[in-house]
């Protein structure tokens, strides 16, 4: 996920090390089935990796500008909320296309409220 991100030039070519670093500090999984990588970076970028027959099935990997702290607390309760929930976690993890996960969002959750 990270070179698709570098690739694409959405993080620089810091950003995983960035991850790793943070990852040392302490881990940041949420439940065996929920990940949330994250790291400062100079853009806000929200990736999401969708596994669904292996652990994690959702890595939500994220690059949040230092000035953007409350846009990360709010990222990581709707994170959490996702990781508590078995429902969210299944329906999110067998879903295939953009259109479907925001098709989901906009129908099944409150995100977008």
């Amino acid at each position: 996920m990270i070179g698709e991100l570098q690739k694409n030039e959405y993080v620089d070519s810091n950003f995983k090390t960035q991850i790793f670093k943070r990852e040392k500090v302490s881990l940041t999984m949420f439940s065996q089935r929920v990940a949330f990588p994250h790291a400062r970076s100079d853009k806000l970028n929200v990736a999401l990796g969708i596994n669904e027959n292996n652990f994690p099935n959702l890595i939500f990997l994220v690059s949040v500008p230092a000035n953007l702290d409350e846009v990360l607390i709010k990222l990581y309760d709707e994170i959490v909320t996702i990781a508590s929930n078995e429902y969210l976690c299944t329906r999110i993890s067998k879903i295939k296309s953009y259109s479907e996960l925001m098709l989901f969002f906009i129908k099944e959750t409150n995100l977008f409220r």
